[in-house]
Formats: C-alpha cells, structure tokens, sequence
C-alpha cells in the first residue's frame, strides 16, 4: 500500500543547520484516494497536489480533497505535474495541458491536445519555456508566461503510439539547452533551442528506465543492472560511457537515484 511522507525541519534563527526532522505519513486510513500514485506537484502556496489513475487530491497540510473535472480541468485520469519557475502549476491530461489560477481556485486549458490523446510528458524548463512530448513524437515549446506555443518540432525518435515499449525518459535537468531522451536503451541528445538531434548512443546494456541526469552538456548519468553499486557515465563527445562506483553502496540494484551537487563533484 502506497503511503506519503512528509516531512519538517526545525531551523535555527541564523539558518545554520537542520537540528531535526519531524515526518508524517499518510495513507487510505487518512484520506488518501486510493493506494497508486501517479504523480506529486506543489503549487505556489506549497499546497500539494496528488494524481491518481481515477482522480485528483489537494492536500492543505491536513485534509485531502478531491478534485473534480470542471471547466479548465476536462480529465482528472494519470495527470502529470509541471511547476514552472515563476510557480505556475501546469497539469498535464488526455485533452492537453491546463494552469491552475490559485487566486480564483480555478482551472484555465492552455494547450488541447489533437489526434491520439494521451497525456503530454513534461520535459523541462528553458528560457521560459516549457517543453513536452506528444505521444507522435513530437516536442512542443510554450511560453510559460502567456502560453503562446513557440515551437513544434517532430523529433524522428521511435513513436510511442506505435509502441507502447516507446515510452521515452528524460534527463531532470537541462544544460545548455540540452536534455537526454532515453528510449528502448539508447540515449539521444536534443537541443531545445535549435530543436535538433545532436547525439546519439549505441544500445546500452540493462539500462535503466528511472534516472537520467546530465553532467555536462556533452555527459549523462544513468544506471544498469549489471553493477549494483555504481552509476554508468555517457559522453556524447566520446561516444563513450565509464563506471563510477558509489562508495558505501551495498550490492542491492539501485532503485532510485537522486543527485546533490558538490563543490568538486556531482
């Protein structure tokens, strides 16, 4: 069974270091819609905002609420968060992609999907842009701040209305303009402002579907499932990839991998 966890530091007055953490768990016994969870997103007031496969829940703190289909909001099924950097809060669903308006607690559509309607994937943030992936392979800019579309490009990669073994990764972060796709076990650089292909990898071995992180421009992390205890690292401009092994980490397969940068190294 599913269950969320929150949790709270205490801070000092100077903001020096954390002294504790207090966590929460919640679960269906405290309101939870159901036990799957398709996605967790935060609005600009930190409420949080949970997606299910049959619905939508707001958390203030304390209750869940659902969230019904109402006008703005047409579909409330597998909806995908994206905040932006100016803390709008985009839901994406089967008919397109609608902002949450906090002030009026309502929702607007700024984007309506045509064709095989399933829903857009976000990929990121660039300049004030954001971009997502159609299920025909394409990727779309829209501005964030008046949602204009900028730019449709078809990117050429496997479509995953073909195949649902299409279903691509991306990296969770951009540099310089640049983020990692993976799909089927090869990793493809795209450029979100020329809106071109600029690298490509041979088929990686056990690759995983969960993490990609760039290093560089030119470098990605990801993991395989033949060395439990090290993450691999692509170079495009070598065509290359060198594993990193992770000290301290036992021999279990890695299940999920969050990077905190350093001041020598990632």
């Amino acid at each position: 069974m599913a269950t969320i966890i929150l949790s709270a530091g205490c801070f000092s007055a100077n903001s020096q270091a954390i002294k504790r953490y207090n966590t929460f768990s919640y679960s269906v016994n405290e309101g939870l819609l159901q036990s799957t969870i398709g996605d967790i997103g935060y609005d600009r007031n930190n409420f949080c905002w949970i997606s299910f496969p049959n619905g939508i829940q707001k958390f203030d703190g304390k209750d869940f609420t659902i969230v019904p289909i109402q006008p703005g909001l047409p579909d409330d099924k597998f909806v995908k968060f994206f905040r932006c950097s100016n803390g709008e809060l985009l839901f994406s669903h089967s008919q397109g992609i609608s902002k949450y308006l906090v002030a009026g607690n309502r929702f607007i559509q700024v984007y309506k999907l045509t064709g095989d309607k399933k829903p857009a994937l976000f990929i990121g943030e660039d300049g004030d842009i954001v971009y997502f992936y159609t299920v025909n392979g394409e990727i779309t800019g829209i501005d964030c701040h008046n949602f204009r579309i900028k730019s449709t490009l078809k990117t050429g990669l496997p479509n995953l209305a073909e195949n649902s073994d299409n279903r691509p990764l991306f990296s969770s972060n951009i540099i310089d303009h640049k983020t990692i796709i993976r799909v089927n076990d090869v990793l493809y650089c795209w450029d979100l402002q020329k809106g071109q292909l600029t690298g490509q990898s041979a088929p990686l071995k056990a690759s995983s579907p969960y993490f990609l992180r760039m290093r560089s421009a030119q470098e990605v992390f990801y993991y395989d499932y033949i060395t439990n205890n090290a993450l691999q690292l692509y170079d495009f401009s070598k065509n290359t990839s060198r594993t990193i092994i992770l000290k301290g980490k036992d021999n279990q397969p890695i299940g999920r991998c969050i990077i905190f940068p350093g001041k020598t190294r990632p």
